[in-house]
């Protein structure tokens, strides 16, 4: 799946069986963010520490997504997301409505 390389490969493939999960009960589920590199990971700290970005953003060094062991998707609403989140953790991730998006092994 694209968006995913890089990505833990048992990660990366629950993730698609999450999403797969998602679009067959009618829920656009996408992969908005995967692996980060450092650069693209202070920037997005950058937007955090000035109150533009709505989610929890990790300092650049300590990021999961820098590590290919998290990744962000967005359904189009909270609602949505929180009801992935929960499937998520059913299958064993771990995922906090604190930042609805991110959906990591750790």
């Amino acid at each position: 799946m694209a968006g995913l390389s890089g990505v833990w490969p048992p990660l990366a493939n629950a993730v698609t069986r999450l999403l797969d999960a998602a679009h067959r009960a009618g829920i656009p589920a996408q992969l908005t963010s995967g692996v980060r590199t450092h650069a693209q990971q202070r920037a997005l700290w950058r937007r955090y520490l000035a109150g533009m970005n709505p989610y929890p953003v990790a300092p650049p060094g300590t990021s999961d997504h820098e590590r290919g062991l998290a990744v962000d998707i967005w359904t189009g609403t909270d609602e949505h997301n929180d009801l992935l989140g929960r499937t998520w953790l059913a299958m064993g991730g771990r995922w906090s409505a604190r930042d609805r998006v991110h959906f990591t092994v750790r």
